[in-house]
């Protein structure tokens, strides 16, 4: 069978040949709770009915295993580890005290292991007896997940400690804990057993060297990936997402998203037939408070709804039972290959809040061409690019974290953890390069580029800085205050201030520089307020919601963006809006918009926080020209001219992503996500409501 699946830029041809014998009798086991009663449903595959049921005392049951043999069920239940005769249901061992979030078995089955919010539990499956509690670092969040590989390894993620523990099955130790992305829960290991593969939530799939137990490679994945399973010849991965009902795929050679399955609903529980010819998904369907759910049944080949299965309660976890007569033969996929990177030229940075990196897109081909991975809870906010585009600047969320990145060889040349107390939300150098600017919710502040220290803080300004710019000359900084309702200028060798301009509208969130006229643009919501830089007053104003603003390196235009991605070219000496592009989206997001203007004013580039696309405006035609899938959450955009020989060459300790670093965070910072997120939606309410109120 033949299918063509369309995905991003490339056309992709996969060949599936799946045979399975008729007389073959698969049975899948599926873990449900109403939340009063809970049971094991047992599914005949062929029939696509449940052919029985085991309760499962204690009111609940979680994780499931299955023996290598087929002939035990292990279940995690609220009070412990019960084994379960997979014929009959008949209870055989339970061990109290077993409370797990996700459970594998060692090769031989012997021992099984229960993955919890700190430790992981060893079960004796003999005996029935716990020997051993493995201790682990705490975990506040996420759901901690589990899997076994290589015969003697088991691999558990420790979600908000953004690692996986890597435990010796025979001694019961950790013996490593290695560094994914932000916040890990799901894994799948290969049929051999050689390769485990990490769900991360912030839109990546972690590549594992079970042997070597060293991270080789990540897997960018559009949405927000925490279940994950592999098809049994281990071609393909189908990772759960948790932002939209989908199923992303993943080619396993190739490394990289091939396609995307739609559900009716994101997904409770993940696995797929024995055969690879199925993939069975949990669903919700819960009323009103009545815990109930479904098992949909999707055909792995044409991608579509075969059909639904009631369990008459919420659907915890799916295992497939052994099929001996099942010999799948799948071609795996061939991609066309990824483009090389020119050499030299134009390239837009974009950076990536919950990915915690940096895509590089290439102004040429219009496609991202690299990746620059920042420490996994850095969360970048902003970038800025030096003016003879050797260095990029990305200023992190965990207040004052700072990294400098070689752009002709895409790597971390510099980089401070930051200060505990601080978010930070804006940055800009100097036109020297001399100083960096960066805008906190609790101030503005100078930093030395060279070191990436501070060199002092502005005295008057304490709070709620949005947006920071630096006059061409160097010698002032322009800083709107969202809460104060004013733009201060400083003087930028003392960050003392000159003045604070009242704005006649409220929250300020952006503001640009004419590069020709006396003149600073201040979005604020409602419109553009328009302030004589000589003056030091308000000159105008442009009406029309505008988000934030920029301008061409001539200052032959300036051009706006709205909550709905539309975009306005304004011509600066008469101020009118002289063209505005279509909206993309409906409603707000929760982050912010930011713009990017290619040095010859050919192209301009937007953010879109919600799908995790950079849109490119094409000032010629005045129309949206293309998007580009980047990252989770991007945040920030700049552009740079970069001359180098050639691109970078991949590194072999890192799997060809960018230097890693790996910066301890403060408990606190772990809902830094979260904050940001209600402030985000504090921000956008306010503005909401003001223009209502006007």
């Amino acid at each position: 069978m033949i299918f063509l699946q369309r995905f991003g830029a490339a056309t992709l041809l996969v060949s599936c040949v799946l045979t399975t014998p008729a007389s073959a009798r698969s049975l899948a086991y599926v873990a449900s709770s109403d939340g009063l009663t809970a049971a094991i449903k047992v599914i005949d595959v062929a029939a696509g009915t449940i052919d029985n049921s085991f309760p499962v005392e204690g009111g609940g049951v979680g994780p499931l295993a299955l023996s290598p043999k087929g002939d035990r069920l292990y279940a995690a239940t609220p009070t412990g580890l019960a084994t379960i005769d997979a014929a009959t249901g008949a209870v055989l061992a339970f061990v109290p005290d077993v409370n797990a979030f996700g459970l594998a078995l060692s090769s031989d089955g012997t021992q099984a292991y229960g993955s919890g919010f700190g430790s992981v539990v060893v079960v004796d499956l003999k005996t029935s007896v716990v020997t051993q509690s493995i201790p682990l670092p705490e975990t506040s969040g996420g759901i901690p997940g589990i899997a076994a590989a290589n015969g003697n390894r088991i691999f558990a993620t420790i979600p908000t400690a953004n690692e996986v523990a890597v435990i010796d099955a025979v001694r019961n130790v950790v013996t490593a804990s290695l560094p994914v992305r932000y916040l890990p829960q799901g894994l799948a290991t290969s049929p051999n057993g050689r390769t485990v593969y990490v769900a991360n939530y912030a839109g990546v799939v972690s590549v594992i060297d079970a042997e070597s137990g060293e991270r080789r490679a990540d897997i960018r994945v559009m949405g927000r990936p925490t279940l994950i399973a592999a098809s049994p010849e281990g071609a393909l991965l189908y990772a759960a997402l948790e932002d939209r009902p989908g199923l992303a795929v993943i080619a396993t050679a190739a490394e990289q998203q091939i396609g995307e399955i739609a559900l009716p609903e994101t997904a409770t529980a993940l696995a797929v037939s024995a055969d690879g010819a199925l993939i069975y998904v949990g669903r919700d369907t819960s009323i009103a408070g009545q815990q109930d759910g479904s098992v949909v049944v999707i055909d792995a080949v044409s991608h579509l709804q075969m059909g639904e299965i009631p369990v008459g309660g919420r659907v915890r976890s799916i295992v497939f039972g052994p099929d001996a007569n099942a010999k799948p033969v799948i071609t795996p996929p061939h991609p066309a290959p990824t483009p090389k990177p020119p050499a030299s030229g134009t390239f837009v940075y974009v950076t990536n809040f919950l990915s915690s990196d940096v895509s590089v897109i290439a102004v040429e081909t219009q496609s991202v061409v690299g990746t620059i991975e920042l420490p996994a809870t850095f969360f970048p906010e902003a970038i800025t690019t030096s003016a003879d585009g050797t260095l990029a600047y990305v200023l992190g969320s965990n207040g004052l974290a700072v990294a400098a990145i070689d752009l002709k060889t895409e790597r971390i040349v510099r980089l401070t953890g930051g200060v505990d107390t601080y978010l930070s939300r804006a940055i800009a150098l100097a036109p020297n390069g001399g100083a960096l600017y960066i805008g906190t919710y609790q101030g503005l502040w100078s930093f030395d580029p060279e070191t990436l220290s501070p060199n002092f803080t502005a005295p008057d300004v304490m709070n709620d800085v949005y947006s920071v710019a630096v006059s061409g000359d160097g010698a002032r900084v322009y800083a709107p205050r969202f809460e104060h309702h004013q733009l201060s200028v400083l003087d930028a060798g003392t960050l003392e201030t000159i003045a604070n301009v009242p704005l006649p509208e409220f929250f300020p969130t952006s503001v640009a520089l004419d590069p020709v006229r006396p003149a600073a643009y201040v979005a604020v919501g409602g419109g553009i307020t328009i302030v004589d830089t000589d003056a030091l007053e308000v000159s105008s104003s442009i009406p029309g919601i505008t988000e934030t603003v920029s301008f061409s390196d001539d200052g032959s235009f300036a051009y706006a963006a709205s909550s709905d991605l539309a975009v306005s070219v304004i011509d600066p000496p008469s101020g009118d809006r002289v063209a505005v592009s279509a909206g993309d989206r409906t409603g707000r997001g929760v982050g912010r918009v930011e713009l990017a203007v290619t040095p010859d004013a050919r192209f301009v580039y937007m953010n879109d926080d919600l799908s995790d696309r950079v849109f490119v405006f094409d000032t010629a035609t005045r129309s949206k020209l293309a998007d580009i899938e980047v990252g989770a959450v991007p945040s920030g955009l700049a552009v740079a001219k970069v001359e180098r020989p050639e691109p970078p060459a991949p590194a072999a300790s890192d799997g060809g992503c960018a230097l890693r670093r790996d910066v301890a965070a403060p408990p606190w910072f772990l809902l830094l996500p979260l904050l940001l997120f209600v402030r985000r939606r504090r921000e956008s309410k306010a503005r909401t409501t003001d223009r209502d109120a006007a």
